[in-house]
């Protein structure tokens, strides 16, 4: 029997209601990621986290004939059970069926409890081999793993990120969050930017980056008077660093051309003259005595 909630139901829009656990069915992609150790290692602690607390999220599911398949939330479902939990608090997504949830996980990439053990940058691969193998669109994969298309517009914009970011993020030396502040931004200003905020000792937090960026913070950042003066204090200095990055980039990139050209000349020339010893030696010869004759 199927009750609905209302105690956790205040923080979303959604109905929450509680399943039995026999009714509750995990899918085909789910049940490979048991076998594995990590599986079992972060199992571990969140069973130990539910008998402390009980289930503070609850799971997405889909109705699978007289039962429910889970979408997100099978790692809370097995300790769960584990845990002896009865009953598990689930949401459930009516657009969602069968056939187009196992459409997504059979190229790797379903809801967010089945890629926990991937790293941010592993995340945005898995989204583009969905949408490049399996020809779906953001939208029909936000309707069958259940997440919003703004998230996975985020996730995939993180492919724009530079390689050093790229690392920072997956260290969690900034966060998803912070990083997706520069996605917009040419490689080279993204390192500049994250290099100069460890310059000046400041964290490199959402708050610091929209400062640095020039947007205007609000009082919900929370970031100190002192950090902000600290910043402005350096950004005219940066942003003129960086105008002349970008002039000397145009001169190397000048130079490299004219480098090009005059190779091509060198070779017209020697081949020229490889044609000239070869075909008329004696000629060849002569010229060769002028030249030195005029101190060439």
């Amino acid at each position: 029997m199927v009750k609905q909630i209302t105690k956790m139901a205040d923080k979303t829009e959604e109905k929450i209601v509680l399943i039995p656990a026999e009714k509750l069915k995990p899918n085909k992609i789910i049940r490979a990621d048991i076998e594995s150790r990590t599986f079992e290692y972060n199992l571990d602690l969140l069973e130990n986290s539910i008998k402390s607390q009980g289930i503070l999220t609850p799971l997405l599911v889909t109705e699978s004939g007289d039962d429910y398949l889970i979408v997100d939330g099978n790692r809370r479902y097995v300790a769960g059970t584990r845990a002896k939990i009865k009953e598990f608090p689930c949401i459930i997504k009516k657009e969602i069926n069968e056939n187009n949830l196992d459409r997504i996980t059979e190229l790797g990439f379903s809801a967010n409890e089945m890629r926990q053990d991937l790293l941010p940058s592993e995340e945005t691969e898995a989204l583009k081999k969905v949408c490049e193998e399996g020809n779906l669109t953001l939208e029909q994969i936000a309707e069958a793993t259940g997440k919003t298309v703004d998230q996975l517009y985020r996730i995939s914009s993180r492919k724009n990120l530079a390689p050093e970011v790229k690392e920072m993020m997956d260290k969690e030396e900034i966060s998803k969050t912070t990083a997706g502040r520069l996605t917009s931004l040419p490689h080279e200003e993204q390192v500049q930017v994250v290099q100069t905020l460890k310059s000046l000792n400041i964290p490199i937090t959402d708050p610091t980056v929209k400062l640095y960026r020039g947007h205007r913070l609000t009082p919900r950042d929370g970031i100190s008077k002192k950090v902000v003066k600290r910043l402005k204090e350096n950004i005219g200095v940066l942003a003129e660093e960086l105008d002349n990055l970008r002039k000397l980039h145009k001169n190397l990139t000048e130079e490299i051309n004219n480098t090009h050209r005059l190779v091509k000349k060198i070779w017209r020339i020697t081949e020229l003259n490889d044609y000239i010893h070869k075909k008329y030696p004696q000629i060849y010869k002569d010229f060769k005595s002028i030249l030195e004759i005029l101190g060439y």
